[in-house]
């Protein structure tokens, strides 16, 4: 599990970015896994608790997210 912090997110445009705490790169989030997780939508600031996954092509995104 990681933390991190809402960098942006716009729910008409279905997705957003979560900044991990580690400093790392900001990770794609799809509002679809924000519904998935039982919030309506997050605030910039926000701070979050998430697992991280990866595709077949390399790319990561956020999976199991709830609230720190």
């Amino acid at each position: 599990m990681f933390n991190g912090i809402v960098k942006n997110f716009d729910l008409e445009k279905g997705y957003g970015f979560i900044q991990p705490t580690d400093s790392s790169i900001a990770i794609f989030i799809h509002a679809k896994i924000v519904a998935k997780s039982g919030l309506e939508t997050l605030r910039k600031g926000q701070k979050l608790i998430f697992e991280i996954e990866q595709d077949g092509m390399g790319r990561s995104s956020i999976s199991k997210l709830r609230l720190a």
